[in-house]
C-alpha cells in the first residue's frame, strides 16, 4: 500500500527549458563568442551540488559570459526557465486529498527554491523537502535517498519516487521505493497507472 510520495521536481513538477535564458545571458554578455551551455553547466552543477553559495555562483556566471547587467537581473534570467504542469498539479492535489503524505527530492540550489516557493502553489502541498545544494550530494547518489528516508520517516516499500531520469529511478528502486519514471509528455498513461496503485487501494490507516 502506498502512504506517501517523493517527487522529484525538474520536469515532473515542472518542465524547464534553459534555452531561452542562455539566449538573455548571452545577449548581454560582453563577448564576441560568449561561453556556451557546457561551461555554464559547469558552474551550475556545482552551485547545485552545495560547492558555492550564491554570490560565489552569481560571480562565476558573471566571468564566464561578462555578464554587463546586475545580479538581480542575472538572477531573474536564471530563474525564469519553469512552466507550471497543469496535470500534475492537478494529480498532487488528488494525492494530497486521499492522505497520501507528499515530499520533495530535488537536485537544485537556493535560486530555484525561491522561484518555485513564490511562483508556483502547488508547492504548498508537500510537506517537507531533500534539496541537492543543502546536503551537498545529489542525486543518484543513495545517501540522498536515505536521508530523505530518516527525514521523512519514509518506508520505502509503501513510498512512490517519481522522477524523470532513469539513474534517479534506478537509485529509488535499489533501495526498495516504489519508482516510476516519468515523462510529462505522456502523463495521461503515467496517472493511469498511478490511479491503479493509489486511488483504487485499501483505505490507508495510520502507521
Amino acid at each position: 500500500m502506498i502512504r506517501a510520495a517523493l517527487f522529484d521536481i525538474g520536469n515532473v513538477i515542472l518542465p524547464f527549458d534553459f534555452s531561452p535564458a542562455l539566449a538573455r545571458l548571452r545577449a548581454r554578455s560582453g563577448r564576441d563568442t560568449p561561453a556556451g551551455w557546457n561551461e555554464i553547466e559547469r558552474v551550475k552543477l556545482a552551485y547545485e551540488g552545495g560547492l558555492m553559495k550564491r554570490a560565489d555562483f552569481l560571480a562565476s556566471l558573471r566571468r564566464e559570459l561578462s555578464f554587463r547587467g546586475s545580479d538581480e537581473e542575472l538572477v531573474e534570467i536564471w530563474s525564469d526557465v519553469f512552466a507550471p504542469n497543469l496535470p500534475m498539479d492537478a494529480l498532487i492535489d488528488q494525492l494530497h486529498a486521499s492522505g497520501l503524505r507528499l515530499y520533495l527530492l530535488s537536485n537544485t540550489s537556493d535560486i530555484h527554491v525561491d522561484t518555485f516557493v513564490s511562483r508556483f502553489p502547488i508547492f504548498a502541498r508537500f510537506a517537507g523537502a531533500v534539496y541537492s545544494h543543502e546536503e551537498r550530494l545529489m542525486k543518484p547518489d543513495l545517501e540522498m535517498f536515505r536521508r530523505a528516508i530518516d527525514r521523512f520517516r519514509l518506508h520505502p516499500a509503501e513510498t512512490l519516487y517519481v522522477d524523470d531520469l532513469a539513474p534517479n529511478v534506478e537509485a529509488a528502486t535499489a533501495l526498495g521505493f516504489v519508482a516510476r519514471q516519468y515523462d510529462y509528455r505522456r502523463h495521461e498513461e503515467f496517472a493511469r497507472e498511478l490511479a491503479a496503485m493509489v486511488f483504487t487501494s485499501p483505505a490507508r490507516g495510520q502507521r
